[in-house]
């Protein structure tokens, strides 16, 4: 197999999100870059470019893709356990044990910029957590709470 069938399937962006994991749990974030993607993947230094702005875009599809897969694994808890919370609690350990280099993505700040972009959560009558007018981009969206 050529390193052009590598990655020749339709996909390119969910490779490239697919090898970015795969890097950040071998060697750490520091690791995790267009260009060591683009290599991993096989395809030209240039093609990431088409699928993501810049790393912290990729970060941001990461991101969303460890959450998809945390959910999935807690969905299948919650279903086995009948939605016992502490089950849930000790599966959510678990799994930031097992997926350290993961569970600290999640909890960097960026990785609340596209929750807090979209429909910002109701904290209450006349409150919503929502970050200053035209400072979305890398707002840690925690602790702040805003009069409408």
């Amino acid at each position: 197999m050529t390193e052009r069938d590598r990655y020749h399937h339709g996909d390119l962006r969910g490779a490239l999100v697919d090898a970015a994991l795969e890097l950040l749990e071998a060697e750490g974030s520091e690791a995790v870059t267009l260009r060591a993607v683009a290599r991993a993947v096989g395809v030209s230094h240039a093609a990431p470019y088409h699928h993501f702005e810049d790393k912290a875009s990729l970060e941001v599809a990461m991101t969303k893709q460890i959450r998809l897969d945390l959910a999935q694994t807690l969905s299948t808890v919650a279903t086995a356990s009948g939605g016992d919370s502490p089950d849930l609690a000790v599966a959510y350990v678990v799994w930031a044990i097992e997926h350290p280099q993961r569970f600290r993505m999640l909890n960097r700040a960026h990785s609340f910029v596209d929750n807090v972009t979209t429909t910002p959560p109701t904290a209450g009558p006349g409150l919503c957590l929502r970050p200053p007018h035209g400072q979305h981009a890398g707002w840690p969206g925690v602790g702040l709470l805003r009069r409408q």
